[in-house]
């Protein structure tokens, strides 16, 4: 049947949202939100019945990204591109601080797309000079990437016992953003569902020297629709809908699928979505910032 695996991925993402918020009727999800500032349940939930999707269907890893053949270079790449992404992220945020914008309404939303499609042509310009090929023999600093990966974690960490903050939190944050933001959300997203259509589809267009397909578009709509949802359960009267969080992160939805094309895996797209998260977040926490 034509548009199988499209049918099969909004089908497990609809089938995945009932769920959620039928189990938010119970009360479980204020608890953990009360203990510890964010939902863990949920999103471990989604991941675990990918997972068992996965297996009983007898799917293979390295289709759908799950690989870590290339992980010493996808780290290289990625720390690159966060320094590529910084400038523009940065400058996103200080206008909405300077007026007191949230980017999951209007302008923010739209400041903060924008400055994203600016990030996608520089990191891409970059890493397509860079890492012209992805493999596993390429030569990289992997003691130095790592040091900085962890110093990059706990700076915010750092800071907030220097400015004696509150350390809980900032730490809660730092591990929510970087493990559940990045590495789940983009198994599911660009490991599975983006995956899955190039499966059906494959990749036949080309844009910023990547090859794509449908499945970076559909996925990205996805994840922004997933963002959309983010205040909304029907079940539970809750009718707000953060439409201009959903324009942000489509475009975030593109840019970390673009690095999956790019590298045939979910790591580098995984590490960027979630030092961005858990840096700009835990930062926020330590200087007082509302986004």
């Amino acid at each position: 049947m034509r548009a199988k695996s499209i049918l099969e991925v909004i089908l497990f993402f609809i089938g995945i949202y009932l769920i959620g918020w039928a189990m938010d009727l119970t009360g479980i999800f204020q608890w953990e939100r009360n203990l510890t500032g964010f939902n863990w349940i949920f999103p471990l939930f989604s991941i675990g019945i990918f997972l068992f999707l996965f297996m009983l269907t007898k799917r293979q890893f390295k289709t759908y990204g799950l690989t870590i053949e290339t992980w010493k270079l996808e780290l290289d790449l990625s720390l690159n591109s966060l320094l590529l992404y910084i400038p523009p992220f940065l400058l996103g945020f200080w206008i909405l601080i300077q007026f007191n914008l949230s980017y999951a309404e209007f302008p923010g939303g739209v400041i903060m797309a924008a400055v994203t499609i600016v990030a996608i042509f520089l990191i891409f310009n970059v890493i397509n000079r860079k890492y012209s090929e992805i493999t596993p023999d390429k030569k990289v600093a992997t003691k130095s990437n790592l040091l900085l990966l962890i110093t990059l974690l706990l700076l915010p960490l750092l800071l907030g016992f220097y400015f004696t903050k509150p350390i809980l939190p900032i730490a809660t944050t730092i591990i929510w953003q970087f493990f559940i933001s990045g590495f789940q959300e983009e198994i599911l997203y660009r490991g599975y569902f983006q995956s899955r259509i190039n499966e059906e589809y494959g990749r036949p267009y080309m844009f910023l020297g990547v090859n794509f397909g449908i499945g970076l578009i559909v996925a990205s709509l996805l994840f922004a629709l997933a963002h959309i949802f983010n205040p909304f359960n029907p079940f539970t009267g809750q009718t707000q809908l953060a439409w201009f969080w959903g324009i942000w992160t489509f475009f975030s939805g593109l840019l970390y699928g673009l690095l999956r094309e790019k590298t045939n895996t979910i790591i580098a797209c995984a590490l960027l979505h979630g030092l961005t998260g858990a840096i700009g977040q835990s930062l926020a926490l330590v200087f007082g910032w509302t986004l």
